[in-house]
Order: C-alpha cells, then sequence, then structure tokens
C-alpha cells in the first residue's frame, strides 16, 4: 500500500482558541486528515496506542525503515578509512552528501559550517564542553539558562573559571546588556548555553541572543542546544552574524531513525578544537610511538575529520539520508508540521484547562503561559488534581496511562532548573526531598503535598486530533470525578468494635511474582514474622542485571505456578503457558538446601533488592543446574536464574551429608510446620509515618513491602458493587494477597450517602489490629495478633489476568475510581505478627489455617 504523501502548505497563521469548527481551521483540519490517513500505512505501530512523549523520541515511518533495509541489502558500504575500497568511497561520498543536506535543512552555508557526527545532542555537548575545558589560561566560564536540560547543565562541573545560572530570560537580556566580563583576565574563555526550546513546557527562547552576544560580548561563544526545537519546527542559520557557534540536535527526536546526532560548528569557532587533547582513529596523519618519539600530527583539513574519533556509524547515515527525503515527501516543510502540532496542542490545551469536578475544581494545574501560547512547541507540562485539590501521585498517572496504552512521561524531565521553578522548589526542598529518598524515577512523587515532577505531553509530526481526543477520555474516564467528595477523612470509617471474620483462603507465593499455591483447607500453617512459611523465599534473577524479575515488568511471570509437595520435600513448578519443545512444562526443585544445588560463586552472587523497589539487601543462592536454569529461561524467552533466599540469610552450614536440614514435613504440631525464616526473629516491622504510609521490607524476605497483605472480601463485594453493568466482576486473585478474610457478623455503620461518597470507605480502613482464634492459639490461653501497618498501594500488576497473564485495565482503572486518596491507589492491608503482644516462645507456635475465626478491632 502506498502511503499518501503531503505537500507544502501555504498558510503561515495560527489559532490559539482550539476551537475546530472555526473557518481559520479548515486548513488544519484537512491537514490532519491527511495525516490521519496515511498513518495507517506509515505508522502500523501506533494503533490502539496514544502516543504522547514524541519529546523524548519519534516515531519511524515503515516507509523509511524498508527503503533502509532495500539499501542496506542492495549496496555494499565499507569503512571509510579503507582508502582505495569501491565500497570505502562509497560510504565517504554517502558521508560529504549527508553532511551537505543537513546544512541545507538548516540553511547553513557549507563555506560558513560544518557537521560533525555524534551519538546524540549530549554527546555533542560534551565535545564542546571538553574543548573548552582544554583551553589556555585555566579554561573557562560558563553561563547557562536555567531552562537546560541536565546535558547542558552538567557543563558547569568542567568550568574552574566560575559559573553562572541566569534565572531567566530577563536575566539574559540584562547580562548581555552589561557587556559582563568574561572572566579574570581577557584571555579567559567564555560559554553561554540555552535551549532553543524547554524540553519541559516546549516555551522557545529567543534565537536573537546568539547575535547580541556575538556584538556585545566578544570572545564568549554560544551553544544551541536545538534538539527540543528541531523535532517539530524550522530552524534558519543562514544569517552567519546571528548564528550560535555551536548547535546540537538529535536525528532520532525529528525523523525517529536513525539513532544519531549532529554537532553544526560555525567554522570561525572552531579554534576552540585546537587545544584538545585526546584523539582517535581517523583524526590524526602520523602518530609516533615508543621510545622518546611521542608525537602526533592531527587532520586540520575539516573540523569534522579532527573530531571524529573512529570509524564513521555509516549505516546510521545512510538511514539519515534516507530520512530528511522520506519526512519531506510525508509532512511537507517542518513549518508545516509546526502548524499543524500547534493547532494540536493548542486544542489540547484548551481543553484540559476547561476540564472540571464535578464541585467546579480544576483537574489540572498547567505550567505553561496561556498568554505565549503561540510562541511554543507542541509540549504540555502539567500535574493532575482530585476534586480537593490534592495533587494526584505521578506513579499513579503513570500506571493508568501504561494499562491504557497512553505514553507521556512523567518526573523532572532532565529539566531541573525549570521543573523546580514550576513547582516552586529551592535547593534546600530539593536537598530535603534528597534526604527523605527521593531519586530519579523515584515512586516519591508526592512529599509535604507537593509533587516533585510533572507530566509532560508531546506531539510530533504524525499526531493527529484523535490523539487529542483520546487522551482527554483518558483523563474524564480515570481522574474527573464526579460523585461528591466527603470533607472528612475518608480513609476512616467508624464501625463498631464487634467486627468478627473467618480466613476464606490462605495464598503462599513462593517464587516473587509468579503464581500462588492455596494451602489446603485441613492444612495448619506457620506465621512469623517474616511472613507465611515459603512465602517469596525464590526469585528469579535476570542473567545480566543481577535484578529480580517482577510482574509489573513481566507479567508472564504469572503462568509459573508452585505446588509445595511437602511429603516428599519438593517444590513442582508448572508453566501454564503456550508450551515448547525446547523443555518440558513442569520441573521439580528439592526444599532442601542442599550445597551442591548452588553455585560455587554464589557468595558473591550479591542481588540488591533496592534496585526492584526492597529497602534491605538479599544474598541469595543461585541454583547452579542447567535443567532449572533452562526451564525458567526458555519459558519466559530470556536469560534468568532461579535464585533462593536462604534461611539465615547467609549461605547455610552443611554436616556431614552435605545437607542443611532446615525443612519438615507438615504435622498437627506447630513446632514441625515447615518454614525457612531466619533465627532470631528480627525486630518488628515499622513504617516511617501514618501520611506517607509507607512499610519496610522484612530482613530474611523477598517481600516487597510488608510480611502478610490481608484481603477482606466484604470489601471487594463494595467495590465490585460499583462496577458499570455487565462488567466482569474483580476476583480476589487479582489482588495477591496472603490471608483472605470473609465477613462472620460485621456490624457498620453505614448509610446511603455515605455509600455514595469516593474515596469508597471500606471497613479495614477503621481496624488496626487482627486477633486470630483456632486451637493452637487457645492452647497458650489466649489469640495471637496481627497488626494491621497501612494500606496497601496498588499498582496495574492487579490488572494482570493470574491465569492469563492479559491486561485488563478496567480493573485498576476501577479501583483508581474508587480508592484514590492522598496520592495512591490503595486496597488491602499490610500486616505483620504484633511481637510485643506475641513473645518469641508463642510465636514458635503460631499457625493458621482456612475456617480460623478473626476478631477485628
Amino acid at each position: 500500500m502506498t502511503s499518501p504523501s503531503i505537500g507544502a502548505q501555504s498558510s503561515n497563521s495560527t489559532n490559539s482558541s482550539g476551537d475546530p469548527s472555526s473557518d481559520h481551521d479548515a486548513e488544519r483540519l484537512a491537514y490532519n486528515a491527511r495525516i490521519a490517513e496515511l498513518r495507517e500505512a506509515e505508522y502500523p505501530m501506533l494503533k490502539d496506542q496514544i502516543y504522547l512523549d514524541h519529546a523524548a523520541t519519534t516515531v519511524p515511518s515503515a516507509s523509511l525503515l524498508a527503503a533502509f533495509a532495500k539499501d542496506m541489502t542492495s549496496k555494499l558500504f565499507g569503512n571509510p578509512h579503507s582508502l582505495g575500497s569501491a565500497s570505502s568511497q562509497t560510504s565517504s561520498m554517502c558521508c560529504d552528501n549527508v553532511r551537505l543536506k543537513v546544512l541545507r535543512l538548516f540553511g547553513a552555508d557549507p563555506a560558513a559550517f560544518d557537521v560533525v557526527f555524534v551519538a546524540n545532542a549530549t554527546a555533542g555537548i560534551k565535545l564542546v564542553a571538553e574543548a573548552m575545558a582544554c583551553q589556555p589560561h585555566g579554561g573557562f566560564r560558563y553561563w547557562y539558562h536555567r531552562d537546560s536540560h541536565t546535558s547542558l547543565v552538567g557543563v558547569r562541573e568542567m568550568a574552574m573559571q566560575g559559573v553562572s545560572c541566569l534565572e531567566d530570560d530577563a536575566a539574559v537580556e540584562d547580562w548581555i546588556c552589561s557587556g559582563t566580563e568574561r572572566g579574570s583576565g581577557d584571555e579567559v574563555c567564555g560559554l553561554f548555553a540555552y535551549p532553543a526550546q524547554s524540553n519541559m513546557n516546549g516555551r522557545r527562547l529567543p534565537l536573537s541572543w546568539c547575535g547580541s552576544i556575538r556584538s556585545t560580548n566578544g570572545g564568549i561563544c554560544t551553544l544551541l542546544d536545538a534538539a527540543g526545537l528541531v523535532s517539530t519546527s524550522p530552524l534558519d542559520l543562514s544569517d552567519i552574524q546571528t548564528a550560535p557557534d555551536f548547535t546540537v540536535m538529535s536525528f532520532y527526536k525529528m525523523f525517529g531513525f536513525p539513532d544519531l546526532g549532529a554537532l553544526i560548528i560555525k567554522k570561525d569557532a572552531g579554534r576552540i578544537f585546537e587545544a584538545r587533547r585526546y584523539f582517535g582513529g581517523g583524526t590524526v596523519e602520523t602518530v609516533a610511538c615508543g621510545g622518546n618519539h611521542e608525537w602526533h600530527f592531527k587532520k586540520d583539513t575539516t573540523l569534522h575529520e579532527s573530531l571524529e574519533d573512529g570509524t564513521l556509524p555509516i549505516s546510521s547515515i545512510r538511514a539519515l539520508d534516507l530520512a530528511i527525503d522520506n519526512h519531506e515527501r510525508l509532512f511537507g516543510s517542518f513549518s508545516d508540521i509546526s502548524r499543524h502540532t500547534g493547532f494540536l496542542v493548542s486544542t489540547a490545551y484548551t481543553q484540559l484547562e476547561a476540564l472540571r469536578h464535578s464541585n467546579g475544581s480544576p483537574v489540572c494545574t498547567i505550567y505553561n503561559d496561556r498568554t505565549d501560547m503561540d510562541n511554543r512547541g507542541p509540549v504540555i507540562a502539567l500535574n493532575l488534581l482530585d476534586a480537593s485539590g490534592d495533587y494526584v501521585s505521578l506513579q499513579e498517572v503513570q500506571k493508568l496511562a501504561s494499562i491504557n496504552n497512553v505514553h507521556l512521561r512523567t518526573g523532572n524531565l532532565c529539566n531541573p532548573g525549570g521543573v523546580s521553578h514550576a513547582l516552586g522548589m529551592d535547593a534546600k526542598d530539593l536537598m530535603e526531598n534528597y534526604s527523605v529518598g527521593l531519586r530519579c524515577s523515584s515512586d516519591r512523587d508526592i512529599l509535604n503535598g507537593k509533587p516533585t515532577g510533572v507530566v509532560r505531553l508531546s506531539f510530533g509530526a504524525m499526531s493527529t486530533l484523535a490523539d487529542v481526543n483520546q487522551f482527554l477520555t483518558f483523563v474524564k474516564d480515570s481522574f474527573v470525578e464526579n460523585t461528591p467528595i466527603d470533607n472528612e477523612d475518608s480513609m476512616v470509617m467508624d464501625h463498631d468494635t464487634n467486627t468478627n471474620f473467618c480466613i476464606t483462603s490462605l495464598v503462599v507465593y513462593p517464587i516473587k511474582s509468579c503464581g500462588g499455591y492455596l494451602v489446603p483447607p485441613d492444612t495448619p500453617w506457620m506465621v512469623r514474622s517474616e511472613g507465611l512459611a515459603w512465602d517469596r523465599e525464590w526469585c528469579l534473577v535476570h542473567q545480566g542485571t543481577q535484578v529480580a524479575l517482577n510482574q509489573k515488568r513481566f507479567p508472564m511471570l504469572a503462568l509459573f505456578k508452585p505446588q509445595l509437595d511437602l511429603p516428599q520435600n519438593l517444590l513442582h513448578v508448572q508453566w501454564i503457558g503456550t508450551t515448547t519443545d525446547k523443555v518440558s512444562n513442569t520441573i521439580s526443585i528439592p526444599l532442601t538446601l542442599d550445597i551442591r544445588l548452588f553455585r560455587e560463586a554464589s557468595v558473591a552472587s550479591v542481588l540488591s533488592c533496592a534496585r526492584t523497589s526492597c529497602t534491605e539487601r538479599a544474598r541469595p543462592l543461585i541454583y547452579s543446574a542447567l535443567e532449572i536454569t533452562n526451564f525458567f529461561s526458555a519459558h519466559l524467552d530470556m536469560p534468568v536464574y532461579l535464585a533462593r533466599l536462604p534461611p539465615k540469610n547467609h549461605l547455610p552450614l552443611s554436616d556431614e551429608k552435605g545437607i542443611l536440614a532446615c525443612h519438615f514435613v507438615s504435622g498437627e504440631n506447630p513446632q514441625d510446620m515447615p518454614g525457612s525464616f531466619p533465627t532470631p526473629p528480627p525486630s518488628p516491622l515499622r513504617f516511617q509515618s501514618e501520611d506517607e504510609l509507607e512499610t519496610r521490607q522484612s530482613p530474611g524476605s523477598l517481600a516487597n513491602e510488608s510480611p502478610i497483605l490481608v484481603l477482606f472480601l466484604p470489601s471487594l463485594d463494595r467495590v465490585n458493587a460499583l462496577l458499570p453493568e455487565k462488567t466482569e466482576q474483580i476476583s480476589p486473585e487479582s489482588f495477591r494477597g496472603n490471608i483472605v478474610l470473609g465477613a462472620l457478623d460485621v456490624h457498620r455503620k453505614q448509610t446511603d450517602e455515605m455509600s455514595k461518597t469516593l474515596p469508597l470507605r471500606l471497613i479495614e480502613d477503621g481496624l488496626t489490629t487482627l486477633e486470630i482464634y483456632n486451637e493452637s492459639s487457645m492452647a497458650w490461653k489466649q489469640p495471637f495478633k496481627l497488626n494491621l501497618m497501612a494500606p496497601c498501594r496498588r499498582c496495574q500488576m492487579v490488572a494482570i489476568d493470574q491465569n492469563t497473564a492479559m491486561r485488563k485495565p478496567e480493573v485498576f482503572a476501577h479501583i483508581a475510581k474508587v480508592r484514590r486518596s492522598n496520592g495512591g491507589v490503595w486496597f488491602g492491608v499490610h500486616a505483620a505478627v504484633d511481637k510485643d503482644d506475641n513473645d518469641y516462645r508463642h510465636e514458635l507456635g503460631l499457625v493458621v489455617r482456612v475456617g480460623d475465626r478473626v476478631r477485628g478491632s
């Protein structure tokens, strides 16, 4: 199928009203319709996806990839350094032609500019910074705009003569007009850097600054980060006097492919590279090595020859050649693309700004200036608010977006100055946030009631109004509250103290993030500070990263179904997914800690659970049997090990037979219950504050947050009762609880008005303790207690069907609708043994079984 092409559009006018019914927008709607038509053939990967992360990378067209594949299989490209061969000459000619094409794309005169191919914009920035640092008289002084990308901010670490962060545009104008001194002496070099377009909110900064600096601050070089701007807009470098000395960009942001960048250098500024010390292959004419003869002569014919270390990425350069032509054929000029994406972002901005909850409060805080919408790139930075005005957690936005096939960016966006300013944070706030655990990509995204980052939407050439409308539908369905909100604390519910339950099921998850094992109803099961016996004692570890897999990233883990065969002392694992001829669908693993089962190098095999959300460091043993490794690796189609956390969190000491006898066949005697736990037990679990609702991982466990997760079936019934008609009921398995409680005699004060209140109030919200009654506890003359520690913050993992590994986005979306509070979505309760009430001697005999009575208070 041949995709339609779009020629250049004649109109240069824009409309920021966002009203698609106006006459002015007729041309924009026609262009949008043609984009939607070509998108079906050219961008099949976008089908059923809402891709709004073009500022990070845009999407390559099918025709570009097809043309590249055809070109690579029909022509022979050699190494340009292999002089004389036809394939080498083909590559050299290609590189020369593409350099010229890049310069012409930006209106740059080849007589005044040169192009150096680099990995990306950051690599180009680093190349300039390293050259500046090598300048005589102590290096250079550095000025940068606050809205700079992290890669520009990082240059300051190499500026030995001083650094100045210019807080806003006015500060830059004042600095230019004042003719600021360049440093400690006239011979000290200076560099001013800034983005042409903020990668946070799309605000475009004046391109005239480079010319002004050139005329008023002679000797100061200018570095323009054009990566954001040129992704959807033209850049004109035709005026040599006003053009920046150095311009960097990343072509994957423009075309989606190839992964390549460029540093465009004004030739009269190339002098700074003369002090560059390093040289690589292809950048020198002659090199002498050995003895006292250590010298070399650099290539000096062109700038790019002296700066492109090593062999050029010829395939990527050829792909760029094809990408430039293909992009123009599909979309017309970058001016056409700019008008189109400007129309989309204006429409999105207007509708997002108008969104309201049922009580009239806004749904979004938008960090774009409405008065300046005509001078912005197609980017919107925002945060979502609930009906009470509290910020919605970025993690919840990301989770709901993920399961609804919405692709966007959250966090500080590698724009530390811009995001901090938008959120009203200063250096002190950032230090306090860091001290309490905030990190890049951290899930601690609301601190002291304030967000630590933003949500970014960004549009590209192939975006359409359908993307805007579908995103708005997503926001309305997921975040707009149309139900009255109770002003009281919605996470607390009054109830009578006589709240009686029974245990309807017990589930352990022997292998972290894999399927659960349903404890037989007539089997007593040990419970101690570390949780239920055998719960999360194993995990699957990626062989390369040494990080434990989790079901959030790898839903297929749910298809491993473990079964504990205690009489035979075996863990049976069945794979219920698609069969493979490589390995069997079942495997049996001994429960004993025979040291011969594990790798000899297991002492050095340290798995940092902190990298997978745990807070403790575990030292698991890696199974050495290839049969075990192949079983899990083949079914997951990735290289993994099966690892086990040993009982005392260290290597077992063998007896004469080489076996540590720490497992027993189950029996009625509680002391004979099987289990593998540290001894003596660790101190009781604590969480830092009730506001943050945090828990910590138990030492000696692979549990993420707490030893035990308790689910209340009456609460699930209330959640299911609010599901839309004809919607499949949510099962308890979705929440992967350990102890599931059904109601015997639950007395609650509940009115019709409360049932209409969101977040939904559930019986466990007012409970702090569970007392469990059974024959074993009565032998001690008293029940044993579980402390209910904090609600469980849910993620998109609840949307994974535990029997098919298929995602059901409506499950998490519904939970998020009815149980969102304090920046999170909550269902189920974390619990741990109350060791203040149950002394250590008592704890040795703690067991539970299906049918035990439980009293909540």
